[in-house]
């Protein structure tokens, strides 16, 4: 279910559809930053949700986050275990 999410058009903040793999891939890049920046391999949803949204003009929904980070385990990118992602 949450890969189909991912491939649906989404209404972006100026009224426009983005390409939700547009989406994904700012996610992917925006939690690679957060892992960078905290030095860390694992990190709690609520922190990521908080980091990727801090200086997106277009936040992501629990919903979206919950999709791509769904994506990125199917993917073998990450890992989610209790709430913490860890990096794979």
């Amino acid at each position: 279910m949450a890969a189909i999410l991912l491939d649906l058009p989404r209404l972006g903040p100026n009224g426009t559809f983005e390409s939700l793999n547009r989406r994904l891939s700012t996610f992917k890049n925006s939690l690679h930053l957060a892992f960078r920046e905290n030095r860390a391999q694992s990190l709690g949803l609520a922190r990521i949700r908080e980091f990727i949204n801090a200086n997106n003009s277009s936040p992501f929904t629990q919903g979206e986050i919950d999709a791509a980070v769904e994506r990125m385990t199917d993917d073998n990118q990450v890992m989610l275990a209790d709430g913490i992602v860890f990096l794979v």
